[in-house]
């Protein structure tokens, strides 16, 4: 089974998050890898929402986990094929999750099978762990943590168009609610509007993100908040009485959920020393921190030395520019990478894609990285 037969696979299974439905998908991944010699499991994390751990142990020697997400954003209108009904042409193949992040579990697939059929002169184990949930609220990782926990290296297979990338933003996101009174809209001096005093919300969210300009990551450069949803009111002639306002925090690394947070209250308590009438609550309801790796960890320079090799040209370490699942690695002391197939920018957008030749280098990749890294003879192990 090539790549492109394993993504036209996967692609066409909706696994639209929410509500996910990955049960279908890692039964039949573990279907396809069982036979030869993988040992599977497909940890749950809600109804048909299931994750595969799918391990080829070679002996004692280093752990090398493989990690990707099944789950995909909803597809949305204006394609101008069906979204799970993959369609190649001009050497790309069209269909949601293409690029975000079928493309790479696809390429990640083929190099485990490569390595199942031939596993001469290596040891240790290589991991493959394809998860739910990915792009809400990360459930599936963190449900098969059990699976990976003790890998010595991962590598991630979103689609960075196969540069290394060692850094990610994380993101906070927060719901402020403004509470007014409402009454008669004829009558607003009887009652406190609470889109108004939201008004002030917001105005306070633009002024932190201009403060936030000061901050510098080398890679990722500067943290960002944003408003990105408001809803208020009840009624065209009722004076609002509540108003829920939706910010998005992007965390470069040494930022935290919890100082971003303070940050946001800091902001508001400010309007409310002067505004005896401004009642707000605030709720994080997605938390995921920033993540990183040095770009000179001796992980970085074997998975940069390893592709230059096998793809014949020069690659760059860089930023991943979205979030991904990278710190939940990180944070646990196992140095993980990003790298695989696609662009970023094709991520989310109608009529997504993933160029074939770039799978095929990924599986190409993944296979030589591993048996480099899982090599008896190497003298190192990453």
């Amino acid at each position: 089974m090539q790549a492109v037969d394993i993504l036209k696979k996967l692609v066409s299974v909706d696994t639209t998050n929410p509500p996910g439905n990955e049960a279908e998908l890692a039964a039949w991944i573990d279907e396809t890898l069982k036979p030869l010699g993988f040992l599977t499991e497909q940890p749950e994390c809600g109804k048909n929402r299931k994750s595969i751990i799918a391990r080829l142990p070679m002996g004692e020697g280093p752990k090398l986990v493989f990690n990707g997400h099944l789950d995909v954003v909803p597809a949305g209108k204006g394609w101008t094929t069906p979204p799970f009904e993959p369609v190649i042409r001009d050497g790309k193949l069209y269909g949601r999750g293409s690029a975000d992040m079928k493309g790479g579990v696809a390429a990640m697939m083929e190099a485990g099978i490569r390595i199942a059929r031939n596993t001469q002169g290596l040891w240790g184990e290589l991991c493959l762990n394809f998860v739910a949930d990915e792009e809400i609220i990360n459930l599936g990782t963190l449900s098969c943590k059990h699976g990976w926990e003790d890998g010595d290296y991962v590598v991630i297979g979103e689609p960075t168009n196969l540069q290394i990338a060692v850094a990610h933003k994380g993101t906070a996101r927060f719901e402020i609610t403004v509470e007014g009174r409402s009454c008669h809209s004829g009558m607003p001096w009887n009652g406190v509007n609470a889109v108004g005093k939201a008004l002030k919300a917001v105005r306070a969210i633009e002024d932190m993100d201009r403060a936030l300009e000061t901050v510098s990551h080398p890679l990722l450069g500067r943290p960002s908040i944003s408003v990105t949803m408001i809803n208020g009111g009840e009624k065209d002639n009722i004076i609002p009485g509540t108003c829920r306002i939706a910010v998005d925090y992007r965390m470069i690394p040494g930022d935290t959920g919890d100082l971003a947070e303070e940050r946001i209250r800091e902001y508001l308590e400010k309007i409310k020393s002067s505004d005896d009438q401004f009642e707000y609550s605030l709720r994080r309801y997605i938390n995921l921190e920033p993540g990183e790796i040095a770009m000179d960890h001796p992980f970085v320079k074997t998975a940069k030395a390893v592709f230059e090799k096998t793809a014949g040209e020069k690659t760059r370490v860089r930023d991943f520019p979205a979030t991904c699942e990278q710190v939940l690695f990180t944070r646990e002391g196992i140095p993980a990478i990003v790298i695989g197939p696609g662009s970023i920018e094709q991520a989310h957008i109608v009529d997504e894609f993933v160029e074939l030749r770039q799978v095929e280098q990924a599986a190409k990749y993944y296979e030589m990285l591993a048996r480099h890294v899982l090599r008896k003879d190497s003298g190192q192990n990453g």
